[in-house]
């Protein structure tokens, strides 16, 4: 997003401008935590999968620091054993090399992705998922 804002106003994208201004909006970000909101249900669904022996992982595309404080701000931060933020690795969904090693990283067998978009649809088709669900309404 830096990059494309700094390109749009004709400023080197990988100079060092760039670090700084990905450091402020990173603090930002991470500071509007309130902003989010969970879906209705989902924090009984974690504690329940949780509970039954399910190890959870996230896989978004929003900055790793930023989504573990909203992780933070929900009580869900213990939730979740792994999480793989869109700046974690060099790619990012639809890609789906943050899934795979969201997968891996979790070593749990058989896994189940949910998403809510329709990135998380492409992700899911490009990671070799057998049927891709999204919530009714997302997407």
């Amino acid at each position: 997003l830096v990059s494309r804002l700094m390109q749009s106003q004709g400023l080197d994208p990988t100079g060092p401008l760039h670090a700084e201004l990905v450091a402020s909006f990173v603090k930002i970000y991470e500071e509007a935590f309130d902003l989010t909101t969970l879906y209705p249900g989902v924090a009984a669904a974690l504690t329940d999968l949780r509970g039954a022996g399910h190890r959870l992982g996230i896989c978004t595309n929003k900055p790793e620091s930023p989504a573990r404080a909203v992780l933070r701000h929900f009580g869900l931060d213990g939730t979740f054993e792994v999480v793989i933020g869109g700046d974690t690795l060099p790619q990012r969904k639809p890609d789906p090399a943050p899934l795979l090693a969201a997968w891996r990283a979790l070593d749990a067998g058989p896994a189940l992705f949910v998403g809510d978009s329709e990135v998380d649809a492409e992700t899911a088709q490009a990671a070799g998922t057998l049927h891709p669900w999204l919530p009714p309404g997302c997407g």
